[in-house]
This record gives structure tokens, C-alpha cells and sequence, in this order.
């Protein structure tokens, strides 16, 4: 850890949006102007510490030198990724806290943990050796999963569903040419997994979690490769909606994106047809300059490329922000080219 002096006092919020806070008591203004629930500010007692361990063991690894005198590589890996994914600063995994470490008797989970662990720090080192160890964990937590499937009970478990989830992270950690089909699998595994576990989940705040977080990878992988959302899914979605928070800017983002999907697939043959869909799309286009308005977005990833996005490099892969970022951006460059062909063959 790096003493980094006294934190910022100004709100989370407003240190996310990159704008000035003007610290009032209870709420500042500028999150009551944009209607979001101010998180507080820091005590300005408090200092703050910068983690370099990422940074320490690439050098570490440049120059040969073992991780830890007291530690394994899996064990290291665990701690990384646990401290970046579970515990860390708004962790898209947080709701994986209720199963670790007691999730470890599972022994799929613990193959599929130590998978996704290692080819997260194979990623920060730059390791061919851990993304080794990463590839023969990630086989064995496969076959695992796989026997774990065959027993109903077993497969109902909420550590089976994680599991699943985990998998397809693997899968983003380690993405190539070779890796985008096993990756929609698991995806619509953890669909599959979740219609047979039955309604009564979307009580359950962790299972609702972990469908959301399958939204979020669902929906952008059909989307972006032209297909309809599974009717499966936007059924179980509807039974979500339920127990969710329907007015969450990410919430809304989901629905325009499947909005746009069923645009994308439908057809617009006639004349009546094409005219609706012009409609549609263009009420999907003020939609989303409203939900983007209102969904934080950080100056450092507004101003890079979408390749850059997309490539991941000089980004924390953990990060909420990159994932809403790359979201924002498909559904972006996908209406704009609707709404190009849709008013081409207006004119035509």
C-alpha cells in the first residue's frame, strides 16, 4: 500500500462525474439537480493508500522472482482477485461475499475460483506460466461442473449457478477467436440453470443479483450479433422486474437494448412497417441520450476509442464503469446505423 494523502472531500458521485461538489450538508446540489442518491462524503480524518500490488508483481515477474516467499500462485491470485472483484471499491461481484470462502466445499467451485483467479492475475503479470495453470484449473472445473449438473438437487444449488457465471467470466478474462462460442454457452447455461431453479428465486437478493449480472452479459452478446433475446429470458425478466428496481438507469438501459434487438430482427417489408420502425427507432434514440444523462460515466473512458474499450488495455477489468461504458457504446453505434438504413429506405 502507497500513502496517497487525505482523500477528496468531495462526494462519490461527483468525483465520478469529473464535476465540482459543493459539500452540502446531507445531499450536495449537484446530485439533487440530478436526481441520484448522494453517497455522503469522506471524513477528512481518513487518509487514503493506493494498492500497487498489481504493479509490484509484474516487476516481480519481469524479473524473475517468485510471488511470495509464504504464498503459492493460487493463493495470490485468490487474494487479487477476491480483493478486486468480491471486496474492492463498488466490486461487480459483490454478491459473491455471501459464498466465500464458505462456498469451498463445493469442489467445482473452488476449480472454477481458482480458474477465473488465476487468469486475473495472468492478465495483471502478463504470464504465459499462470495463464497455464489458469487453462488446466479451468478444464477440471469443467468436468466437475459438468458431473454436478447431472443431480437436480445439485444443480439448484446457488453454487452451481455461480459456478456457471464464473465460467463465462473466465471465458471474457481469457477471450480470443477460438473462445466467443464456449463463452454464449455459458451464458445460455446460466439461462438454462436459472429457468429450472423457478420463479421463487427473484426473492432471493443474491439469486437476483446473479440474474442481473447475467443480464448484463446476455443481452449485449445477442444484441450485438444480431439475434432476438431468447423468449425464455425476457419471460424470466418479466417475473424479475417483480423485485427489481425498474426506474435504475441500468435497468432501462437493458429494456432499450432489448428494444433494439427485437428492432434489429424484425421485418420492414411494407411501408407501414418501415414507418413504425422509424418511429420505434427513433424514440429508442431520445430514450437513450435520457439514460445516458443520467448513468455517471468517468472522463477517462468517455475520451478513449471503442477499440480501446473493446481491447481492454490500460483499463481495470473489474471496473462497473467499463462495462456500462461498452454498453453505452454498442447500443450507440447499433441505433445509429437503424436509424441510417431505416431513413435510407425512407428516401428511396
Amino acid at each position: 500500500m502507497v500513502y496517497c494523502g487525505p482523500p477528496s472531500r468531495s462526494c462519490r458521485q461527483c468525483r465520478k462525474r469529473n464535476i465540482k461538489c459543493d459539500k452540502k450538508k446531507d445531499s450536495c446540489g449537484q446530485c439533487i439537480r440530478a436526481s441520484l442518491t448522494c453517497p455522503g462524503y469522506h471524513n477528512p480524518q481518513d487518509v487514503t493508500f493506493r494498492d500497487e500490488t498489481p504493479k509490484v508483481l509484474r516487476k516481480a515477474f519481469d524479473l524473475g522472482f517468485p510471488l511470495s516467499l509464504a504464498y503459492s500462485v493460487e493463493d495470490r491470485a485468490k487474494q487479487i482477485f477476491v480483493a478486486r472483484y468480491v471486496f474492492g471499491d463498488s466490486p461487480p461481484l459483490d454478491w459473491v461475499k455471501p459464498f466465500y470462502p464458505s462456498a469451498g466445499a463445493d469442489l467445482f467451485f473452488r476449480h472454477t475460483f481458482k480458474a477465473v483467479s488465476l487468469a486475473y492475475l495472468s492478465n495483471e503479470v502478463g504470464s504465459p506460466a499462470v495463464q497455464e495453470k489458469a487453462r488446466t484449473a479451468y478444464c477440471t472445473a469443467l468436468s466437475l461442473t459438468n458431473k454436478a449438473l447431472h443431480s437436480q438437487d445439485t444443480a439448484k444449488k446457488d453454487t452451481v449457478l455461480l459456478t456457471v457465471l464464473l465460467l463465462d467470466l473466465f471465458e471474457n478474462l481469457t477471450r480470443d477467436e477460438t473462445s466467443a462460442a464456449s463463452a454464449t454457452k455459458h451464458l445460455d447455461g446460466a439461462l438454462a440453470l436459472i429457468k429450472f431453479r423457478g420463479n421463487k428465486q427473484f426473492e432471493d437478493p443474491v439469486s437476483m443479483s446473479m440474474f442481473t449480472h447475467l443480464s448484463t452479459s446476455l443481452i449485449p452478446s445477442y444484441l450485438s450479433r444480431g439475434l432476438p433475446i431468447p423468449k425464455s429470458f425476457l419471460r424470466l425478466r418479466h417475473q424479475a422486474s417483480r423485485f427489481a428496481c425498474t426506474d435504475d438507469p441500468s435497468w432501462r438501459l437493458s429494456n432499450l437494448m432489448i428494444q433494439l434487438a427485437t428492432l434489429q430482427t424484425s421485418s420492414h417489408d411494407t411501408p407501414a412497417k418501415k414507418t413504425q420502425a422509424l418511429a420505434t427507432a427513433q424514440y429508442l434514440d431520445l430514450e437513450f441520450l435520457d439514460i445516458s444523462k443520467a448513468m455517471p460515466r468517468p472522463k477517462t473512458l468517455e475520451m478513449m476509442s471503442t477499440e480501446e474499450l473493446l481491447s481492454g488495455k490500460d483499463i481495470d477489468s473489474a471496473s462497473r464503469d467499463l462495462v456500462t461504458e461498452r454498453s453505452l457504446r454498442l447500443v450507440r453505434r447499433l441505433l445509429d446505423e437503424q436509424l441510417r438504413k431505416l431513413n435510407t429506405q425512407d428516401e428511396t
